[in-house]
Parts: structure tokens; C-alpha cells; sequence
């Protein structure tokens, strides 16, 4: 999904020629997350007598964490929010998961 995603993003992106432009990617799915970096560029070819802008992009980076997904994160999250309320309000309904 990653991989598609760049290539969506770059389609008619224009990175002038000699610059770069790099971004990351992720899924944050149910179970798993997955990162891709991307770096975009482009060059000038002649193409019958005449200079034409080409685009480029590489993957400069992958990786995945198949324990760190959605409900790991949503923990996180939950966790930390229910702490914060209980610093400010004290201890309540807002129970730790």
C-alpha cells in the first residue's frame, strides 16, 4: 500500500531538475505498521532535439513492525490519555487498559 501510495503521490509531482524532495509513507494497520521513505527527483533528457523534464523517484527506505499495529497504538494512546486525565482530575472512571 505503500509503494502505491508513492507512486500516486508522484505522478504529476514536478521536483525541479538538480532538487530532491523526500517524504515518508506509513500504514498504520490493524496489527502491523509499515514505513517507506521515499526520495523524488527528475532530470532532463533530449528526446528529439529537445529537452524534456523526466521524473524519478527512489525508495530509499523500508520497514514494518508486525507487533506495533493499530490496537498497540490505540493502547498507547488510551493509556497515556487516562493517565493525563487522572494527573488532572484525579482517579475516576478513566481506567488504564
Amino acid at each position: 500500500e505503500n509503494t502505491a501510495a508513492a507512486l500516486h503521490y508522484g505522478m504529476d509531482r514536478v521536483v525541479p531538475t538538480g532538487e530532491t524532495e523526500t517524504v515518508m509513507f506509513y500504514n498504520l494497520g490493524a496489527t502491523s505498521t509499515q514505513v517507506s521513505v521515499v526520495q523524488y527527483s527528475s532530470y532532463t533528457v533530449k528526446e528529439a532535439g529537445k529537452n524534456k523534464t523526466v521524473g524519478a523517484f527512489e525508495v530509499k527506505s523500508k520497514a514494518w513492525d508486525e507487533t506495533c499495529g493499530g490496537t498497540a497504538f490505540d493502547d498507547v494512546i488510551v493509556n497515556y490519555l487516562a493517565g493525563e486525565f487522572n494527573k488532572q482530575w484525579g482517579k475516576g472512571d478513566v481506567k488504564e487498559v
